[in-house]
């Protein structure tokens, strides 16, 4: 299995910029064309033109999302097609999405955690190159020595499996807290109140003077490295699919989960390290 995926041919989407939604649904559709044999392999590079917000398929939004003060603040806020919590995306952050047909995987599409090391690996690689110290944390947090700097989603429909996620570039922690509600105090506030304990528990690369451009250079080459590939860009099918899902995941029903059965409280995704609240690791700093 892994020696046909080395084989087949792999398209890749350099790094694109664009609006949040567009972006948010393009994994999507990309996934469902690879699915059904339309599309090759594809791994793709990007980053959102505007700051967001990004809350998994099945999570309630307003549970966990000062969504008023969001949209005050500018931010966009997406519903993914991957579960977990909410994440903040940067418009510097390098997001990667890795479209992988199931029968070229050398395990079963279902192992989670497998799916996560097979891309973590090679992002492992390009953050150890640029001087970074990295390592995989249960059950998709990437880390930088004892904070954190990436993370990662997967979404796995019958005969496909998609792993995406972001490497941090900069930090706006202000900007990045105030939005969240906490879930660990008895009384309801944002995150922000604990800004001094996130600034422990997270990184970026900026934080190593490491340039943009140079960060998604190795990115691209780890992931990409052993593997056939050809630049392309979308297909016709795929420009024609996302306008229409765009249409469909811009509406307020599908953002807020209206018609989403079972929603549930996933929290902000960098809240937890070691399973740990992060507000409990750090009970010496003041808040």
């Amino acid at each position: 299995m892994i020696e046909d995926m080395v084989n087949v041919e792999w398209r890749l989407l350099e790094l694109s910029e664009g609006n949040p939604l567009s972006q948010t649904v393009l994994d999507e559709v990309i996934t469902g064309q690879v699915a059904a044999g339309k599309s090759p392999p594809t791994i793709r590079f990007w980053r959102v033109c505007r700051p967001s917000i990004s809350v998994g398929r099945n999570q309630d939004l307003k549970s966990d999302v000062n969504t008023v003060s969001a949209y005050d603040d500018g931010i966009d806020i997406v519903r993914r097609a991957s579960g977990g919590g909410s994440d903040f995306l940067s418009s510097d952050d390098i997001c990667y999405s890795v479209i992988i047909p199931a029968g070229l995987l050398g395990h079963s599409s279902i192992d989670l955690d497998k799916n996560y090391r097979h891309i973590y690996e090679k992002i492992e690689k390009a953050l150890n190159q640029l001087g970074i110290e990295s390592w995989f944390e249960l059950p998709c947090n990437i880390m930088a020595g004892t904070k954190k700097i990436g993370n990662m989603a997967q979404f796995t429909p019958s005969g496909v499996v998609l792993v995406h996620g972001k490497i941090r570039y900069s930090l706006p922690l202000e900007r990045t807290l105030r939005h969240f509600i906490c879930k660990e105090c008895p009384e309801t506030h944002s995150l922000l109140l604990h800004r001094n304990i996130f600034a422990e528990a997270m990184t970026c690369v900026e934080e190593y003077k490491i340039p943009q451009k140079k960060l998604y250079d190795a990115l691209k080459k780890c992931l990409l490295e052993g593997l056939k590939y050809r630049a392309g860009d979308l297909t016709d099918e795929e420009r024609s699919l996302l306008s229409m899902k765009e249409k469909e995941c811009n509406s307020a029903d599908w953002v807020l989960g209206r018609n989403i059965k079972g929603l549930k409280s996933y929290g902000f995704c960098d809240e937890h390290l070691n399973g740990v609240p992060v507000i409990k690791l750090y009970p010496k700093i003041k808040v």
